[in-house]
C-alpha cells in the first residue's frame, strides 16, 4: 500500500504557498499540536498543507467536522486605488491528515 506522500506526489500535489520560514515554522508548531510530532517533523509546507479549494482542484476532499489550522497572507498593493500597502489576511487551511484521499477526478 501507498504511503500518503508518495500518493501526494504522484498526483503532483503542489500548494501555492510562497511563505517564509517564519510561517513555515508556525505552521509546523500548529501541525505538531494537532498530530504529534511525528507529523510535524515530515512537515513539507509545499505538500501537506493547503486550503479547501486547493485541496479540492486536485480531487481530494477536506473530511466533515475538522477544523482549520490558522495561518495569514499578507496582501501587498490595493487594487481599487493602485497604492502600496500591505495587508494581513486570515488564511483557513487544512493538513492532509484532515482529508480523505478516496475522492478522486482521476
Amino acid at each position: 500500500m501507498k504511503n500518503i506522500n508518495t500518493i501526494l506526489k504522484e498526483r503532483k500535489v503542489e500548494s501555492t504557498w510562497r511563505g517564509s520560514e517564519k510561517t513555515a515554522e508556525q505552521m509546523r508548531q500548529q501541525v505538531k499540536e494537532r498530530f504529534g510530532e511525528k507529523a510535524a517533523r515530515e512537515y513539507d509546507p509545499l505538500r501537506h498543507v493547503m486550503t479547501l479549494r486547493q485541496w479540492g482542484r486536485y480531487g481530494i476532499r477536506v473530511k466533515a467536522g475538522e477544523s482549520a489550522l490558522k495561518t495569514y497572507t499578507v496582501i501587498e498593493n490595493d487594487e481599487e486605488t493602485g497604492e502600496a500597502k500591505r495587508v494581513r489576511r486570515s488564511l483557513p487551511v487544512f493538513h492532509y491528515l484532515q482529508t480523505d484521499l478516496a475522492t478522486s477526478h482521476e
